[in-house]
């Protein structure tokens, strides 16, 4: 798993994460294949991010994009480095009621625990703070819900 803080290592762990990296990567510099992954999820939807991700893939690898970055935004990348690396690139913005379906099975079998993700929980009256723990993460900090019970 790849993230900006190295704060977030301990929740990549929980969540059965086999590796973690923190830190900017330059994409320009020469990597080896300590720092590649057979599988990686873009979720920050920025173009930055993008090309990050297929930079961060290793020969053979997927790339799953699920990032919203709005209609205007663009992503520059090598193609040839796509191809020759044999990357494959997939995206997903929504889902069929089958894959609702199998994931529900999953959460209800216990192959997938969500539990972990939530760090925060704040009242409806702190909303203010559940910005605040979003726009400035201290520590570990995944998921911020605001509890409306």
């Amino acid at each position: 798993m790849y993230g900006q803080r190295t704060a977030q290592a301990p929740l990549a762990a929980e969540l059965g994460g086999s590796d973690f990296v923190a830190g900017s990567r330059d994409d320009s510099a020469p990597g080896g294949t300590a720092d590649r992954f057979d599988l990686v999820l873009e979720a920050a939807g920025t173009a930055s991010a993008v090309t990050s991700a297929l930079g961060l893939a290793r020969r053979g690898g997927r790339v799953v994009l699920l990032g919203l970055a709005g209609s205007d935004v663009r992503a520059g990348f090598p193609v040839d480095d796509v191809v020759n690396n044999d990357l494959r690139i997939a995206a997903s913005f929504a889902y069929t009621s089958a894959a609702f379906s199998e994931v529900a099975d999953l959460l209800s079998a216990g192959r997938i625990r969500l539990g972990p993700l939530i760090t925060h929980r704040f009242p409806l009256d702190a909303f203010r703070n559940a910005y605040q723990a979003l726009r400035e993460p201290t520590g570990v900090r995944g998921k911020v819900i605001l509890d409306l019970e």
